[in-house]
Parts: C-alpha cells; structure tokens; sequence
C-alpha cells in the first residue's frame, strides 16, 4: 500500500478496474483528475493530439490527403480523449461546409467502433479520402450518407475501403499549438494523499490489494 502511495508500485489497469467495481464507482474513475477535492465527478483530461496531415477539401466533396512522413507532425490539438492512438487532420477548402470549415481540424479515434450514425473517416483504395455519416453495413457494402447534402449517398463494397476510422469531432484552430504539452497527473497521482489514502484503506480495497 506504501508503494502505491509514494508512486514506487503502479496501481496497473486491472486493479484500478476491480478497485471501481468493489467501490461502485463509475469505469475509469480512477483515471480521472480528482485533486480539485470533493466528490464532484472531474471533466475529461485534455490530451495533446498529434495533427499527422493535411487534407484538401475537393469541390466534388472527396479529400486529397497530404500526410506527413512519421515524426514530423504539425503542431497538436487538446482534446479530452482517452484513444491513445487519436490523431487531427487540418482541413483546406469549403465543400464540407458548414459543417466542417477550412482551418478546422477533425480529430480521429482509430481504436473506438463506430455505428450507425456515427461520422467516419473513409479512404478508399483509390485513395480518396472522405467524412461520411455511417448509415449501416449490410451485404458485403458499407452505406454513407455525405456531410455535405449536396453530394448526396455513397455505397462503397468492404474491399474497396482501406480504413473506416470514428470522427470524435471537429476542433477549432484555437486549440492548435506547436509543442506537445505534458500530460496532467490522473488517478492516485493526481488526488491530495487524503484522498488516496481514503480510497486505499477502505476494507474492500485493502483485501484487493492483499490478493493482487
């Protein structure tokens, strides 16, 4: 108990889940920031975003994406995520308007599953690069609906995407920053040692911990 007090012991991912369950607290409590006090529930920590490309929005409503080669981004967009592989791409041109505009970032999840309704970022094996709402999959086909109306539907068989990643949403260029920013202290490390030690002296978690 000590070690995971002074830092020297990680709480590890399973223990935190097992200590919420025996607790009641919700999933992934433990990773949020609790040092403000109380028993508020904290907001989402913000992570610093790689943008890894830039993509031209073409008058027919498709992308030509323009990445980046590894290691050498531009620049970061804070977005409260918890994908660890979530990236922006910096959007050019006006055929997505209004609802993405030229200079706004669209920040990807590649490891959360989209569904129906859900926007999506499409490329294709012809190498167009797209934002769509999911309509559903059925047949061997993948069914899009356009952000912009005017393009209308889109069907496309499963062999011909390369990838379908989830929009988590568009970013403002306010949010756009040079350098990666360190990351704020969540779980145990983020709370007052009261607090922590609150938590970890608790009889259902002093037995967790004596099983782990």
């Amino acid at each position: 108990m000590s070690g995971l007090l002074s830092g020297s012991r990680p709480i590890g991912e399973k223990i935190a889940r097992d200590i919420e369950s025996r607790l009641s607290l919700p999933h992934g409590w433990l990773d949020q920031d609790h040092s403000g006090g109380g028993n508020a529930m904290p907001s989402p920590s913000f992570s610093s975003i790689p943008v890894v490309g830039t993509t031209q929005l073409g008058d027919d409503g498709y992308w030509a994406e323009l990445e980046y080669p590894a290691g050498h981004g531009d620049g970061y967009i804070d977005w409260p995520t918890r994908d660890a592989n979530a990236y922006a791409l910096r959007c050019r041109g006006d055929s997505m308007k209004p609802r993405i505009k030229s200079g706004e970032f669209v920040i990807i999840e590649p490891n959360r599953t989209p569904i129906s309704g859900d926007e999506v970022l499409i490329k294709a094996t012809d190498g167009r690069v797209m934002v769509k709402e999911l309509l559903y999959q059925r047949d061997g086909a993948t069914h899009l609906l356009s952000v912009n109306e005017s393009h209308g539907k889109l069907v496309l068989r499963m062999d011909e995407i390369s990838l379908m990643h989830y929009v988590a949403g568009i970013a403002k260029h306010a949010l756009w920053h040079t350098s990666e920013k360190q990351q704020p202290k969540t779980g145990l490390d983020a709370m007052t040692e009261e607090q922590a030690q609150k938590i970890l002296k608790d009889p259902r978690v002093k037995k967790l911990l004596d099983e782990a």
